[in-house]
C-alpha cells in the first residue's frame, strides 16, 4: 500500500546562504506523469517582537511544472540576521483523476551573518 497515489518521493530543505539569505528547495518525484507538479505556494513566517510568527512573504505562481513526473524548484529569501523564521511549502500534484496537496514545514532558527 502506497502512502500517496501522487507523490512517490519528496525532499525539501532550507539552506542558509549567509548574510540573512536562505534557499528554500523542493524536489518531487511523482508516481506517474502529472498534468501539474511542484510547489503551489511557499509562505515565509517571521518571529515578531511578541513571540508570535507572522507571514512576511508569499510565493505563488511559476513553481508548477506541467506534464512531468519530476519537479524541482528553489527560491532565495533575504531575511534579517538574528531573526527566527520558518517556511510552509504547499506541494501539489494533479492528474486527470484528481489532485493532492502535501504540506511541509521547514524551521530556521535564527539566521546569522555567517550562514
Amino acid at each position: 500500500m502506497r502512502a500517496s497515489d501522487y507523490f512517490a518521493y519528496t525532499d525539501t530543505c532550507a539552506t542558509p546562504l549567509g548574510n540573512g539569505t536562505v534557499a528554500f528547495e523542493f524536489d518531487i518525484n511523482a508516481t506517474h506523469t502529472m498534468q501539474k507538479l511542484g510547489a503551489e505556494t511557499i509562505y515565509i513566517w517571521e518571529e515578531q517582537s511578541n513571540g508570535n510568527f507572522e507571514v512576511v512573504k508569499t510565493y505563488s505562481g511559476g513553481m508548477l511544472s506541467t506534464n512531468t513526473a519530476a519537479a524541482y524548484g528553489r527560491i532565495d529569501y533575504r531575511g534579517t540576521s538574528g531573526t527566527d523564521y520558518y517556511a510552509t511549502m504547499v506541494l501539489y500534484a494533479k492528474d486527470s483523476n484528481g489532485s493532492e496537496n502535501f504540506i511541509v514545514i521547514l524551521m530556521l532558527l535564527p539566521l546569522n551573518k555567517s550562514g
